[in-house]
């Protein structure tokens, strides 16, 4: 075992009607790892098969504990009450939080880089990394999640408010950032996860902290809750704005909507109010703002970017109208 310096981390793994076999090759990936002070909480979203805690029960490592709920909450949700659980586990104020999926592998050094990077960085709350887009079997399917998805590279608040590119199963965060992310108060929407919660709180807080490379396999199957999505044919705010219909508009406003309430949310959660007027996106001001941001995306090269800044501009018209 480690010794008792190295931080306690509290992995937070949700758990619902998992791919066996993946499942068990996740729970292993993360027993291999070279940081070995953690503790994983299987986060169990309502009542699962019998083979979950069979498979559970056959690893026979006292850091596996299982939380098992009557409940089905959904995904947001189930995370949230996992960190509830978390927190209510620390003990010291340096121990750090992950989240992990159940159909994942990590590399053994995932955890031990993290925690070094962290430790070096004591400004930063919030440290992630690349991951490896593969199938079932294994096969690379593209060497860089962050390329295969053409995500931005700039983690500063505006920038992740318009567009998440924080995945949880990649994360090491710290206990002062867990605290203030912890009541989650976007749980009632699929617009803003988890993850993209916890980016936007750490951000504001503190830094976000960006290892270039893959220490996760982020593998694909039908299975996946939401999966890697290939952005090289993703169609252009013009054809949208030609061909999108309806939908198109609808999903533009409730963009901006759940963004701006993401923002008032955000207000509650921290205290720099400098750091919150960088990303404030409500009023004339937020649409001038934004029309900077996506003039700056499109020159940059950052086209994904742009065109998610473009959709919240057109919802920001229309909920205003």
């Amino acid at each position: 075992m480690a010794a008792q310096s190295s931080p306690m981390i509290y992995i937070v793994l949700g758990v619902y009607r998992p791919v066996l076999s993946l499942f068990e090759q996740q729970l292993r990936s993360i027993l291999r790892q070279s940081h070995t002070h953690f503790q994983v909480l299987l986060t169990e979203d309502g009542p699962q098969e019998p083979e979950v805690g069979a498979l559970v029960a056959s690893l026979n490592d006292e850091r596996l504990v299982r939380l098992e709920h009557s409940n089905t909450l959904g995904v947001h949700a189930n995370y949230a009450r996992g960190v509830e659980e978390a927190l209510r586990r620390s003990r010291q104020g340096d121990d750090l939080f992950a989240f992990s999926d159940q159909d994942d592998v990590w590399y053994p050094e995932k955890l031990a880089r993290q925690v070094a990077h962290l430790a070096l960085h004591p400004a930063c709350g919030l440290c992630h990394c690349d991951a490896r887009v593969v199938s079932m079997a294994g096969e690379t399917l593209a060497p860089s999640l962050f390329a295969f998805e053409q995500r931005s590279k700039d983690f500063t608040l505006l920038n992740l408010l318009v567009m998440n590119a924080v995945t949880g199963m990649t994360c090491v965060i710290n206990k002062p950032i867990m605290h203030a992310a912890c009541s989650f108060p976007m749980m009632q929407t699929r617009e803003i996860l988890h993850d993209h919660w916890l980016a936007l709180v750490a951000a504001a807080e503190s830094t976000v902290l960006f290892l270039d490379e893959p220490l996760v396999d982020y593998v694909q199957h039908t299975e996946n809750e939401l999966g890697a999505r290939d952005q090289s044919h993703a169609r252009t705010p013009g054809w949208n704005l030609l061909f999108g219909g309806a939908g198109y508009w609808k999903r533009c406003k409730r963009q901006y909507t759940w963004r701006a309430n993401t923002y008032q949310a955000l207000t509650d959660a921290s205290t720099r109010a400098r750091t919150l007027r960088s990303a404030d996106i409500t009023g004339w001001l937020g649409g001038a703002k934004l029309v900077t941001h996506m003039m700056a995306a499109w020159s940059r090269g950052h086209s994904r970017q742009a065109a998610q800044t473009w959709r919240l501009l057109a919802g920001k018209v229309l909920s205003s109208s």
